[in-house]
């Protein structure tokens, strides 16, 4: 299937690899998440935006504004219920008990963040203040390294099917495919990844669930408008489509982090 054009972390070069560098420090996330990969497919586009949104997501604002967007989950009046991922599945596929907190913690940080930021650049953000002068600070602590993310390129067809199956619940069927990253961790192992389709569809296809995202959204689009330091609205038609495709997806991502997390306490 054709994917959504990206420049991984491990292809970056020049100013794309220094502005991958700098959103993992100011973000404390080991990793750069989809959106920033597929908005470096355009010359110049991934830097000018960082600028803007570093010193935002970095404030006290952008943080508390993260914190109460990662704590989302599927409200329980949605009355689904999760169930547990098959006993040995993590075990068997390699994936230690502590690498799968860890990819939760840093996937549910990454998205919260980047819903504020994403409402900014189509909103813009008048802001109170200029940014400040000089280097953002970086995150007080760093979410510990998780399970690596597959290669698409080097999956089974069979793979890659899956895949497109859980991603369109998730980011619509729009081509190319937008195959959310947190996925891609547990694609090495289509067993495992089986497993977690299992547990999780019938309640993301649920009707409970796309309400609950599109809720979650509307509220990191009220907190974008806190962000202290103004924020250019975004124009270019490109761009802003490319970014309204990840708002659909994010936020889901966010409720689905928190049920997988679920699944596999239960």
């Amino acid at each position: 299937m054709a994917l959504l054009a990206e420049i991984p972390e491990s292809a970056a070069t020049g100013s794309v690899a220094a502005t991958y560098a700098d959103i993992r420090r100011v973000t404390g996330v080991p990793f750069v998440v989809f959106i920033y990969r597929a908005l470096a497919t355009q010359p110049g586009r991934l830097e000018t935006l960082w600028a803007e949104l570093a010193p935002n997501l970095a404030s006290p604002e952008g943080r508390g504004a993260r914190s109460e967007l990662a704590d989302a989950t599927l409200p329980d009046t949605a009355g689904v219920a999760v169930p547990s991922l098959p006993a040995g599945a993590l075990a068997a596929a390699g994936s230690a008990p502590e690498a799968v907190a860890a990819t939760l913690a840093g996937f549910r940080r990454a998205n919260a963040t980047n819903i504020v930021g994403l409402w900014a650049l189509l909103d813009g953000v008048t802001g109170r203040a200029p940014a400040p002068v000089g280097p953002v600070p970086a995150a007080a602590d760093m979410v510990p390294p998780g399970l690596p993310m597959a290669d698409l390129a080097k999956l089974p067809a069979s793979t890659m099917a899956l895949l497109e199956r859980m991603s369109i619940p998730i980011a619509g069927d729009e081509r190319p495919v937008l195959v959310p990253s947190l996925w891609r961790t547990f694609a090495h192992d289509e067993a495992l990844l089986a497993a977690v389709w299992a547990a999780l569809g019938p309640v993301v296809e649920s009707p409970a669930f796309r309400p609950a995202v599109t809720a979650l959204a509307a509220r990191g689009r009220e907190l974008a408008q806190t962000l202290p330091h103004p924020v250019t609205r975004l124009d270019d038609l490109a761009a802003r489509a490319l970014i309204e495709r990840f708002l659909r997806a994010i936020p889901a991502m966010i409720l689905v982090g928190a049920l997988i997390g679920r699944a596999v306490d239960a």
